[in-house]
Protein backbone atom coordinates (compact mmCIF):
# COMPACT_ATOMS: atom_id res chain seq x y z
CA UNK A 1 0.00 0.00 0.00
CA UNK A 2 1.40 3.51 -0.77
CA UNK A 3 2.53 5.29 2.18
CA UNK A 4 0.35 8.87 3.11
CA UNK A 5 2.92 11.28 3.99
CA UNK A 6 0.93 13.85 5.50
CA UNK A 7 -0.33 14.24 9.42
CA UNK A 8 -3.94 13.53 8.43
CA UNK A 9 -5.43 10.71 8.69
CA UNK A 10 -6.01 9.47 5.23
CA UNK A 11 -9.87 8.08 5.37
CA UNK A 12 -10.02 6.39 1.78
CA UNK A 13 -6.62 4.06 2.73
CA UNK A 14 -8.40 3.59 6.61
CA UNK A 15 -11.60 1.99 4.76
CA UNK A 16 -9.52 0.22 1.81
CA UNK A 17 -6.94 -0.83 4.98
CA UNK A 18 -10.03 -2.11 6.55
CA UNK A 19 -11.31 -4.54 3.35
CA UNK A 20 -7.77 -5.97 3.48
CA UNK A 21 -8.03 -6.97 7.13
CA UNK A 22 -11.56 -8.85 6.71
CA UNK A 23 -13.57 -5.47 8.37
CA UNK A 24 -15.61 -4.85 5.14
CA UNK A 25 -18.74 -4.49 6.42
CA UNK A 26 -17.69 -2.34 9.69
CA UNK A 27 -16.09 0.46 7.40
CA UNK A 28 -18.82 0.40 5.11
CA UNK A 29 -21.45 0.64 8.40
CA UNK A 30 -18.83 3.57 9.52
CA UNK A 31 -19.53 5.21 6.15
CA UNK A 32 -23.09 5.07 5.97
CA UNK A 33 -23.41 6.20 9.78
CA UNK A 34 -21.98 9.16 8.20
CA UNK A 35 -24.36 9.39 5.58
CA UNK A 36 -27.66 8.92 7.58
CA UNK A 37 -26.52 12.15 9.89
CA UNK A 38 -25.87 14.21 7.02
CA UNK A 39 -29.42 16.69 7.74
CA UNK A 40 -27.32 16.97 11.31
CA UNK A 41 -23.97 17.99 10.95
CA UNK A 42 -24.46 21.81 10.78
CA UNK A 43 -25.17 21.80 14.28
CA UNK A 44 -22.25 19.95 15.42
CA UNK A 45 -19.25 22.61 14.09
CA UNK A 46 -19.37 20.25 10.58
CA UNK A 47 -17.06 17.62 12.05
CA UNK A 48 -18.15 14.62 10.27
CA UNK A 49 -15.09 14.33 8.72
CA UNK A 50 -13.25 14.25 12.32
CA UNK A 51 -16.11 11.92 13.79
CA UNK A 52 -15.73 9.08 10.45
CA UNK A 53 -11.84 8.95 11.27
CA UNK A 54 -11.96 8.56 14.88
CA UNK A 55 -14.43 5.65 14.62
CA UNK A 56 -11.74 4.12 12.13
CA UNK A 57 -9.52 5.04 15.00
CA UNK A 58 -11.76 2.62 17.53
CA UNK A 59 -12.35 -0.21 14.66
CA UNK A 60 -8.83 -0.50 14.63
CA UNK A 61 -7.60 -0.08 18.03
CA UNK A 62 -9.98 -2.77 19.30
CA UNK A 63 -8.84 -5.29 16.40
CA UNK A 64 -5.10 -4.75 17.64
CA UNK A 65 -4.50 -2.95 14.06
CA UNK A 66 -3.98 0.97 14.78
CA UNK A 67 -0.49 0.72 14.82
CA UNK A 68 -0.21 -1.58 11.99
CA UNK A 69 -2.41 0.86 9.90
CA UNK A 70 0.00 3.64 11.21
CA UNK A 71 3.05 2.11 9.61
CA UNK A 72 1.32 1.07 6.45
CA UNK A 73 -0.94 3.58 5.41
CA UNK A 74 -0.43 7.05 7.99
CA UNK A 75 3.52 6.94 9.05
CA UNK A 76 3.02 10.99 10.15
CA UNK A 77 0.44 9.61 12.70
CA UNK A 78 3.36 8.77 14.89
CA UNK A 79 4.79 12.25 14.89
CA UNK A 80 3.63 15.22 16.67
CA UNK A 81 0.99 16.56 14.17
CA UNK A 82 -0.38 13.09 13.57
CA UNK A 83 -0.77 12.59 17.48
CA UNK A 84 -2.42 15.51 17.38
CA UNK A 85 -4.69 15.44 15.03
CA UNK A 86 -5.72 11.38 16.29
CA UNK A 87 -6.53 13.08 19.29
CA UNK A 88 -8.86 15.36 17.52
CA UNK A 89 -10.60 12.36 15.85
CA UNK A 90 -11.08 10.64 19.03
CA UNK A 91 -12.44 13.92 20.85
CA UNK A 92 -14.26 14.79 17.78
CA UNK A 93 -15.91 11.19 18.57
CA UNK A 94 -16.15 11.33 21.80
CA UNK A 95 -18.08 14.71 22.32
CA UNK A 96 -20.22 13.15 19.01
CA UNK A 97 -21.56 10.10 21.09
CA UNK A 98 -22.02 12.32 24.33
CA UNK A 99 -24.48 14.28 22.03
CA UNK A 100 -27.01 11.87 20.89
CA UNK A 101 -26.22 9.37 23.94
CA UNK A 102 -24.06 6.88 23.08
CA UNK A 103 -21.47 5.35 19.99
CA UNK A 104 -24.25 4.60 17.42
CA UNK A 105 -21.64 1.62 16.20
CA UNK A 106 -19.88 -0.35 18.75
CA UNK A 107 -17.03 -2.99 17.76
CA UNK A 108 -15.79 -3.83 21.01
CA UNK A 109 -16.94 -7.84 21.04
CA UNK A 110 -17.09 -8.41 17.15
CA UNK A 111 -14.40 -10.23 15.42
CA UNK A 112 -13.00 -9.22 11.98
CA UNK A 113 -15.38 -10.02 8.89
CA UNK A 114 -14.29 -13.10 6.88
CA UNK A 115 -15.40 -12.33 3.61
CA UNK A 116 -12.91 -9.44 2.98
CA UNK A 117 -14.94 -8.49 -0.45
CA UNK A 118 -18.53 -8.95 0.90
CA UNK A 119 -21.33 -7.10 -0.70
CA UNK A 120 -22.91 -4.10 1.09
CA UNK A 121 -24.16 -5.06 4.68
CA UNK A 122 -28.23 -5.04 5.45
CA UNK A 123 -29.46 -4.65 9.09
CA UNK A 124 -27.44 -7.73 10.51
CA UNK A 125 -23.73 -6.47 10.56
CA UNK A 126 -21.03 -7.36 12.22
CA UNK A 127 -20.80 -3.66 13.52
CA UNK A 128 -23.85 -3.28 16.60
CA UNK A 129 -25.50 -0.77 15.90
CA UNK A 130 -26.62 0.84 19.21
CA UNK A 131 -30.13 2.02 19.72
CA UNK A 132 -30.62 5.25 19.41
CA UNK A 133 -33.69 7.40 18.51
CA UNK A 134 -34.27 7.92 14.14
CA UNK A 135 -33.24 10.70 13.17
CA UNK A 136 -30.76 11.44 15.48
CA UNK A 137 -31.51 15.52 16.63
CA UNK A 138 -28.43 17.29 17.80
CA UNK A 139 -30.52 20.43 16.74
CA UNK A 140 -31.31 21.79 20.49
CA UNK A 141 -29.77 18.97 23.18
CA UNK A 142 -30.94 19.52 26.47
CA UNK A 143 -28.65 22.37 28.81
CA UNK A 144 -27.32 19.66 30.55
CA UNK A 145 -26.33 17.55 27.97
CA UNK A 146 -24.67 20.58 26.19
CA UNK A 147 -22.81 21.20 29.35
CA UNK A 148 -21.46 17.33 29.77
CA UNK A 149 -20.12 17.65 25.77
CA UNK A 150 -18.28 20.97 26.82
CA UNK A 151 -17.18 19.03 30.10
CA UNK A 152 -15.80 16.15 28.30
CA UNK A 153 -13.94 18.34 25.33
CA UNK A 154 -12.83 20.43 28.00
CA UNK A 155 -10.63 17.87 30.01
CA UNK A 156 -9.81 16.48 26.52
CA UNK A 157 -8.02 19.83 25.81
CA UNK A 158 -6.63 20.50 29.29
CA UNK A 159 -4.97 16.76 28.94
CA UNK A 160 -3.69 17.57 25.24
CA UNK A 161 -1.89 21.11 26.50
CA UNK A 162 0.04 19.43 29.87
CA UNK A 163 3.74 18.97 29.44
CA UNK A 164 3.38 15.07 30.27
CA UNK A 165 4.29 12.04 28.44
CA UNK A 166 2.50 10.39 25.43
CA UNK A 167 2.02 7.58 26.51
CA UNK A 168 0.64 9.27 29.74
CA UNK A 169 -1.28 11.80 27.93
CA UNK A 170 -2.89 8.87 25.39
CA UNK A 171 -3.70 6.71 28.61
CA UNK A 172 -5.88 9.65 30.04
CA UNK A 173 -7.56 10.56 27.32
CA UNK A 174 -8.80 6.34 27.44
CA UNK A 175 -9.57 7.09 30.39
CA UNK A 176 -11.48 10.10 29.91
CA UNK A 177 -13.78 8.42 26.98
CA UNK A 178 -14.18 5.45 29.10
CA UNK A 179 -11.73 3.18 26.71
CA UNK A 180 -8.55 1.40 27.11
CA UNK A 181 -6.54 -0.20 30.31
CA UNK A 182 -8.89 1.59 32.54
CA UNK A 183 -11.97 0.55 31.17
CA UNK A 184 -10.47 -3.04 30.96
CA UNK A 185 -9.07 -2.87 34.62
CA UNK A 186 -12.79 -2.20 36.02
CA UNK A 187 -14.55 -4.81 34.22
CA UNK A 188 -11.92 -7.34 35.56
CA UNK A 189 -12.58 -6.60 38.63
CA UNK A 190 -16.37 -7.26 38.00
CA UNK A 191 -16.45 -10.48 36.67
CA UNK A 192 -16.63 -8.32 33.20
CA UNK A 193 -20.64 -7.75 33.88
CA UNK A 194 -22.33 -4.77 36.07
CA UNK A 195 -21.38 -4.46 38.80
CA UNK A 196 -25.51 -4.31 40.14
CA UNK A 197 -27.19 -6.20 37.48
CA UNK A 198 -24.79 -8.43 36.67
CA UNK A 199 -25.45 -8.13 32.72
CA UNK A 200 -22.36 -8.83 30.76
CA UNK A 201 -23.77 -7.02 27.84
CA UNK A 202 -20.19 -4.53 27.56
CA UNK A 203 -22.33 -2.10 24.94
CA UNK A 204 -24.53 -1.20 27.87
CA UNK A 205 -21.74 -0.70 30.48
CA UNK A 206 -19.40 2.07 31.15
CA UNK A 207 -16.70 2.15 33.65
CA UNK A 208 -18.28 4.75 35.55
CA UNK A 209 -15.27 7.12 38.01
CA UNK A 210 -16.52 6.90 41.45
CA UNK A 211 -14.75 10.09 42.39
CA UNK A 212 -15.45 12.07 39.42
CA UNK A 213 -12.42 13.13 37.08
CA UNK A 214 -12.79 16.86 38.32
CA UNK A 215 -12.42 15.66 41.20
CA UNK A 216 -9.51 13.34 40.87
CA UNK A 217 -6.07 13.71 40.80
CA UNK A 218 -4.25 11.65 37.95
CA UNK A 219 -3.22 8.90 40.10
CA UNK A 220 -7.43 8.37 41.19
CA UNK A 221 -8.48 8.73 37.61
CA UNK A 222 -6.29 6.02 36.02
CA UNK A 223 -7.11 4.09 39.82
CA UNK A 224 -9.47 0.74 38.83
CA UNK A 225 -10.46 0.68 42.47
CA UNK A 226 -11.92 4.09 41.82
CA UNK A 227 -14.46 3.02 39.22
CA UNK A 228 -17.77 0.80 38.92
CA UNK A 229 -19.27 -1.06 35.63
CA UNK A 230 -22.92 -0.16 35.55
CA UNK A 231 -25.37 -0.45 33.12
CA UNK A 232 -25.93 3.49 31.48
CA UNK A 233 -29.12 3.95 33.58
CA UNK A 234 -27.91 3.59 36.79
CA UNK A 235 -24.26 4.98 35.72
CA UNK A 236 -26.81 8.31 35.32
CA UNK A 237 -27.91 7.93 38.21
CA UNK A 238 -24.84 6.90 40.38
CA UNK A 239 -22.99 10.11 38.34
CA UNK A 240 -25.49 12.76 39.66
CA UNK A 241 -25.18 11.34 42.99
CA UNK A 242 -28.88 9.80 43.25
CA UNK A 243 -27.88 6.32 44.12
CA UNK A 244 -24.79 5.23 46.10
CA UNK A 245 -23.32 2.46 48.33
CA UNK A 246 -22.10 1.80 51.19
CA UNK A 247 -18.91 0.27 52.07
CA UNK A 248 -20.46 -2.93 52.41
CA UNK A 249 -21.97 -2.59 49.06
CA UNK A 250 -25.76 -1.93 50.24
CA UNK A 251 -27.73 0.63 47.61
CA UNK A 252 -28.18 3.72 48.86
CA UNK A 253 -31.16 5.78 46.98
CA UNK A 254 -31.79 9.32 47.20
CA UNK A 255 -34.97 10.74 48.75
CA UNK A 256 -35.44 12.87 45.85
CA UNK A 257 -36.25 9.38 43.83
CA UNK A 258 -40.05 8.53 44.32
CA UNK A 259 -41.29 5.20 44.88
CA UNK A 260 -42.64 4.99 41.60
CA UNK A 261 -39.16 6.24 40.35
CA UNK A 262 -37.50 3.37 41.95
CA UNK A 263 -39.80 0.98 41.08
CA UNK A 264 -39.21 2.27 37.14
CA UNK A 265 -35.32 2.01 37.76
CA UNK A 266 -35.59 -1.68 39.67
CA UNK A 267 -33.91 -0.01 42.29
CA UNK A 268 -35.48 -2.47 45.17
CA UNK A 269 -33.12 -4.56 47.26
CA UNK A 270 -30.28 -3.61 44.63
CA UNK A 271 -26.73 -4.05 46.31
CA UNK A 272 -23.28 -4.34 44.44
CA UNK A 273 -22.57 -7.98 43.47
CA UNK A 274 -19.85 -7.99 45.94
CA UNK A 275 -18.59 -6.47 48.67
CA UNK A 276 -16.49 -3.30 47.79
CA UNK A 277 -12.56 -3.27 47.98
CA UNK A 278 -11.34 -1.79 50.88
CA UNK A 279 -9.99 0.82 48.74
CA UNK A 280 -13.19 0.95 46.67
CA UNK A 281 -14.95 1.39 49.94
CA UNK A 282 -13.40 4.62 50.70
CA UNK A 283 -13.75 6.01 47.16
CA UNK A 284 -17.61 5.29 47.94
CA UNK A 285 -17.32 6.68 51.22
CA UNK A 286 -16.35 9.93 48.82
CA UNK A 287 -18.74 9.36 46.83
CA UNK A 288 -21.56 9.59 49.72
CA UNK A 289 -20.00 12.27 51.39
CA UNK A 290 -19.67 14.41 48.22
CA UNK A 291 -23.77 13.87 47.57
CA UNK A 292 -25.26 14.47 50.87
CA UNK A 293 -25.71 10.19 51.77
CA UNK A 294 -25.48 9.73 55.87
CA UNK A 295 -23.51 7.49 57.22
Amino acid sequence: MTQISGPTLPAPKAHKFAELHGLTKEAEQIDKMVERQKDNWSQFKNRQTDVRRGYFIELFRQHGLFEKFKKECWPRGNGKEGEDNCRRYRTAKASFDEAVGGPLLSFSSHKPSTNQKAAPPTEEVSATKVSTPSPVSIESPPAEDQSAERTLIEDLAEIDHRNIETTTKSTLVDTRIGQGWFRTEVLKRWEHCCAVTGSSTREAIRASHILPWRDSTDEERLDPNNGLPLIASLDALFDTGLISFDSSGRLLVATKLTESERKIFGLDTRALLKKPSEKTATYLARHRQKHGFGE
